[in-house]
């Protein structure tokens, strides 16, 4: 699937490409919203966005029980990742663009995903709500120094939720706290890095 250079196109619409199976599909520059369920139970090979997309807004359950093969990296102007937008799905490589100005993860967002390699939150984020990442499967899951996280919602993670290493930044150690004591995440390995040292991909 793929669109015509210069493609007009700025919305998603709600259901667009519901239980669609796309083998490679690169979302023009100019769009700025993916409507509710617009990929929900689609499975697509890889996912793509132009440089320079103007991408704002995933909303509700955007991509609920999806598999999205290859690397999927978020625009950085998307500020939020909306209640239940990746509920229940598979994803081989989750990434955020540099800069990336995301600042809430939401409700249920991440909730009984899979996430394959290593997951980086920007430092911008400063909520991770409720049921976030229960259930959740991430291989690596770390966050960018400095840090701006001020609250994690006592149910963002749960016993279901499975972290094969938790990376953290020395001067961001207190998130360690949030995360296994108050959230009783299962994690198998934490790892403080020195402020110094560049968190791994």
């Amino acid at each position: 699937l793929s669109f015509e250079p210069g493609s007009r196109l700025e919305i998603i619409g709600e259901c667009a490409f519901e239980s669609s199976r796309i083998e490679s599909l690169t979302l023009p520059q100019g769009v700025i919203a993916i409507r509710d369920r617009a990929f929900h139970e689609a499975e697509i090979g890889t996912l793509s966005f132009e440089p320079g997309s103007r991408l704002k807004t995933i909303w509700y359950y955007a991509f609920k029980s999806s598999r999205i093969g290859g690397s999927l990296t978020i625009p950085r102007g998307v500020w939020a990742i909306m209640k239940g937008t990746f509920q229940g799905a598979t994803i081989e490589t989750l990434s955020f663009e540099p800069g990336s100005r995301l600042g809430i993860i939401g409700e249920c967002a991440f909730k009984s995903s899979r996430i394959g390699g290593s997951l980086i939150l920007p430092p911008g984020v400063t909520d991770i709500r409720s049921g976030a990442f229960q259930g959740a499967e991430i291989g690596t899951l770390s966050f960018e120094p400095d840090s701006q996280l001020a609250g994690i919602w006592g149910d963002a993670f749960n016993k279901k939720s499975h972290i094969g290493s938790l990376i953290l930044h020395q001067k961001d150690a207190r998130l360690k706290e949030m995360i296994v004591q108050r959230c009783k995440a299962e994690i198998e390995k934490v790892q403080i890095l020195p402020d110094s040292e560049a968190t791994p991909e």
